[in-house]
């Protein structure tokens, strides 16, 4: 699998190879003299020693942290702007639930004879067969 590397990560890879290897000689020529052999003359270094890290204030960091957002809010606003335009105005209900919505009186109307018939209509009782026993009133 092929990395895509550019110029800076490469030279920056460089450096910190630079930096090891100039720590793992002066820590070789430490062993040797502990052993009692004699430290070969190390060369100076051809790359400059690495720059220090440097450190982002708080204060800095509270303006990235604006910025950013600042940021955000205008693509969002943007997208919204944009919804809003493309949307379309919105439509009337349908003829349907027009309809619906008419008739929903009447049929509450006629339903509610019904269910008082309903109940105010005694139960249907067949005559009792010849021999069994009546139910007492």
């Amino acid at each position: 699998m092929a990395l895509n590397v550019d110029a800076e990560f490469l030279a920056a890879a460089f450096a910190g190879y630079q930096q090891s290897l100039v720590e793992i000689e002066t820590r070789i020529a430490e062993l040797r003299k502990r052993i009692g052999g004699v430290a070969p003359v190390a060369a100076a270094p051809a790359v400059a020693p690495a720059k220090k890290k440097r450190r982002l204030s708080a204060e800095g960091r509270a303006r990235i942290v604006a910025a950013t957002k600042k940021r955000w809010a205008a693509v969002r606003k943007a997208k919204a702007e944009a919804a809003a335009a493309a949307s379309k105005p919105a439509k009337a209900a349908p003829a349907r639930a027009k309809k619906r919505a008419k008739a929903a009186p009447k049929k509450a109307a006629v339903k509610r004879p019904l269910a008082r018939k309903a109940k105010a209509a005694p139960p249907v009782t067949e005559p009792a067969a010849a021999g069994a026993p009546q139910p007492e009133e």
